[in-house]
């Protein structure tokens, strides 16, 4: 037996549609600790970090993007937040992704530290 289904009327539209926008609504950000460790210790700027690769991968597998892509969204973050960091071109990327494995996710339990959703205002 199958439970009745109940449904709801909307009596306030406008809030309604203003909950329906706000569901994508999203804040990133990268934790102080990846920014500090960017670039390799003692290396110049085209050395990036492990961390830096990883954290650029995440992001690229959370959004389902490309390498350039992944590239342009991190520039614009960093753009955005006016960090003094440069975002590894989207080659380097490829190149140290194959050093690193792939990375899996399996739900949200699996997300790196750096990339952190918010849950939503209400």
């Amino acid at each position: 037996m199958s439970s009745p289904i109940t449904t709801f009327r909307v009596k306030n539209w406008s809030t309604y549609n203003q909950i329906l926008q706000d569901r994508w609504d999203i804040n990133l950000w990268f934790a102080p600790e990846v920014v500090n460790k960017w670039y390799k210790a003692g290396k110049s700027e085209s050395h990036y970090s492990n961390q830096t690769i990883l954290a650029c991968l995440t992001i690229r597998a959370l959004f389902n993007l490309s390498l350039r892509a992944t590239q342009g969204l991190i520039n614009s973050l960093i753009k955005r937040l006016d960090l003094p960091i440069k975002c590894p071109h989207y080659s380097r990327l490829s190149r140290r992704a194959q050093g690193l494995g792939k990375l899996r996710f399996h739900g949200p339990k699996d997300l790196l530290p750096f990339v952190s959703p918010l849950t939503p205002q209400v």
